[in-house]
């Protein structure tokens, strides 16, 4: 009598095509890196599929009357960001993808922020926070720890919908004494000091994105120093202080995050004035920079873009 046994035969993983364009990188909630376009890693994110890249949904104010034809629009709000996936866990050795699965979605979280990176050809990186939300209500069509392989569609969120770029900063600083500019005992030229006015009276700053970016100020004194103002726009923030060397005034403009400290110490008795102000997106704006002292100025920008692409 004989017995057949039915052998499971492996199933090769549905053909996915690369992206040869884009680098897709999944910096993750407990700070492992994931190269999503390396399929070779047996974690990829297929071509098809994905959401994200281009503009967040946005919800319209208008207006109507009777009296004129259409709407009157009023502005616009955007949304958070849906984020979608469909990702490729593969492995050759089946008895090591149920381990692969677990650390991937292990870098997900939905509590905790991972980013999402996308590299350009030209070298430059945009990058997304998002936090998982689900894999929907996925079916597995066959057992993936026996066939070594699954497609998974992965639903996240972005709270905040912009893309970010590479940060810019610029700074603007004085000696910490007056320096001897030109003249003195040696040359036949009176004395003549540079001092912090000069330095700063020309600042200036870009935003290269299309979205507002707040500037976060950072003052660090080499002297003593009473008082600071910053403004963009003609919008003024004020600062009475007591600092001198090594004292650093840090204030954060977003109004994600508003905040003022001075040495790490959280402080906004300091402010005389606060009007937060953004740079404009595309613009390049003049900046409203003085110190009551010594010391540097420096404003710091994260550009942000509505698209990925």
């Amino acid at each position: 009598m004989s017995v057949f046994v039915l052998a499971d035969i492996p199933t090769a993983p549905p053909p996915a095509r690369r992206w040869d364009g884009l680098v897709h990188e999944l910096v993750g909630a407990d700070g492992s890196t994931w190269v999503l376009t390396d399929w070779r890693s047996g974690v990829f994110l297929g071509t098809d599929g994905v959401l994200g890249l281009m503009e967040a949904p946005a919800e319209r104010y208008t207006s109507t009357s009777p009296a004129v034809a259409g709407s009157t629009w009023r502005g616009s709000w955007v949304k958070e960001r849906p984020v979608r996936w469909r990702v490729h866990v593969s492995h050759r050795d089946r008895s090591r993808w149920l381990s692969l699965h677990r650390a991937f979605f292990g870098a997900l979280s939905t509590t905790a922020l991972a980013t999402w990176r996308v590299g350009f050809p030209d070298g430059s990186w945009r990058s997304l926070d998002v936090r998982l939300t689900g894999t929907g209500p996925h079916a597995f069509a066959h057992d993936p720890v026996r066939r070594g392989w699954a497609v998974i569609d992965v639903d996240l969120v972005a709270e905040d919908p912009w893309w970010r770029g590479n940060p810019v900063v610029q700074s603007w600083s004085d000696d910490t004494e007056d320096k001897l500019f030109f003249g003195g005992a040696a040359m036949a030229g009176p004395t003549f000091f540079l001092s912090s006015s000069s330095l700063i009276d020309s600042a200036q700053m870009s935003n290269p994105g299309d979205v507002d970016a707040w500037p976060v100020w950072t003052v660090r004194a080499s002297g003593k120093t009473s008082a600071v103002s910053l403004g963009v726009g003609g919008a003024q923030i004020t600062a009475a202080v007591d600092m001198d060397t090594g004292d650093v005034l840090v204030i954060d403009t977003d109004p994600r995050r508003q905040s003022c400290t001075l040495n790490g110490t959280r402080t906004r008795g300091l402010l005389v004035e606060h009007e937060f102000a953004p740079i404009p997106p595309g613009a390049h704006v003049d900046l409203d920079i003085s110190l009551s002292g010594y010391g540097s100025v420096q404003a710091a920008i994260v550009p942000r873009w509505a698209r990925c692409l």
